[in-house]
């Protein structure tokens, strides 16, 4: 079924018919080209990382945005005891004020925004929920109920406060800014936006090093640099939503821009039979529960990308819509619903 509308699109069509079509396309497509391609590895902020570059001069830029990758590795990951943002939570928990750099500063302008915008759908307070669960480590489990309440109670964004410091003469116009809270057992974790934030910075220092043509993978959050080399779109492979499934539903094509997927599959454990996966309710602190599998959000900033599929995979198609409708800037979200079916919002 397609319905179409004056500024934006919506799709929604069975993904039996695509997904070994697709997938033989994209393997076979892969194996043709005759060009330069280079592809480096490294693990950071927990998952694979990789950079595909396409011209033998831009291998010292890679180099320098993999650096680059490991410096922000240590402003936003929440528990080395060396990053930035493990710092923040310390001196909050102590109910200190604390001076934060440019980049994290940034990010939590731009969660608290989006906060705000989604009138909590999109909840960066929401670290100590997150521990009870324990998703990423050996042992999670489902949270005793009182005690996932008394976590859920030392969250929200009107809790943190925000003050930027600018220095007129210096060369950086926003250094960072003051970060403060008068909740102690708060803690911040920009786990629902930093893989996006920081595939943007590494897109913009490779494009300021020259480099043209690029692909970054940040486990999931794929950013495009250009076009590839003969002029067309990288194609993307958007994944069935389900535990150790290799498939793809659909596949988009993107050139200079992001695409940024949120789904059941990726972090996950099971408990007395029951699956439970890593998004949270910020107003249950319990997995959200409805029809949707997965959200692919494709718009030209990583960082709000990575928001935004955090934020609809929440809120659901309805609020997507919406929001896609009203959006100035060229978007595309992609719903896969449970029942395999898929749902598509565009206003490009």
């Amino acid at each position: 079924m397609k319905t179409e509308k004056k500024r934006y699109k919506i799709k929604e069509f069975s993904t039996f018919f695509l997904a070994l079509p697709v997938l033989f396309c994209l393997l076979f497509c892969n194996g043709c080209s005759k060009s330069f391609q280079k592809t480096v590895t490294t693990f950071a902020c927990d998952t694979v990382v990789t950079i595909t570059y396409y011209d033998k001069k831009d291998e010292k830029a890679v180099n320098d945005a993999l650096s680059y990758l490991s410096e922000l590795e240590l402003v936003f990951s929440r528990t080395k005891e060396n990053s930035e943002l493990y710092a923040l939570n310390e001196a909050l928990h102590k109910g200190e004020d604390f001076v934060v750099g440019k980049d994290l500063y940034q990010a939590l302008v731009m969660s608290y925004e989006a906060a705000k915008e989604s009138d909590g759908a999109f909840d960066f307070t929401l670290g100590n929920v997150s521990d009870l669960w324990n998703f990423t480590g050996e042992t999670p489990h489902v949270p005793d109920a009182a005690v996932l309440a008394e976590a859920l109670s030392h969250t929200g964004c009107e809790k943190i406060h925000l003050e930027g410091i600018f220095v007129t003469d210096a060369e950086e116009s926003n250094p960072g800014g003051i970060v403060s809270s008068e909740d102690a057992s708060l803690s911040v974790d920009l786990g629902g936006m930093a893989k996006g934030y920081m595939g943007q910075k590494l897109k913009e220092q490779l494009m300021e090093a020259g480099v043209t043509s690029a692909l970054l993978n940040l486990g999931g959050n794929v950013v495009a640099i250009g076009k590839k080399p003969d002029g067309t779109k990288f194609q993307i492979g958007i994944a069935k939503p389900e535990k150790d499934s290799s498939e793809y539903v659909s596949t988009v094509g993107i050139a200079n821009e992001a695409a940024v997927t949120s789904g059941i599959y990726q972090r996950y454990f099971e408990e007395n039979g029951k699956w439970y996966h890593h998004i949270l309710d910020p107003k249950t602190g319990v997995p959200v529960e409805s029809d949707v599998a997965s959200v692919t959000v494709i718009y030209r900033d990583s960082g709000m990308a990575d928001i935004l599929s955090t934020t609809m995979f929440v809120t659901g198609p309805d609020y997507a819509e919406t929001y896609v409708k009203n959006c100035p800037q060229d978007i595309t979200v992609i719903y896969v619903m449970k029942d395999g079916s898929l749902k598509e919002f565009s206003n490009k």
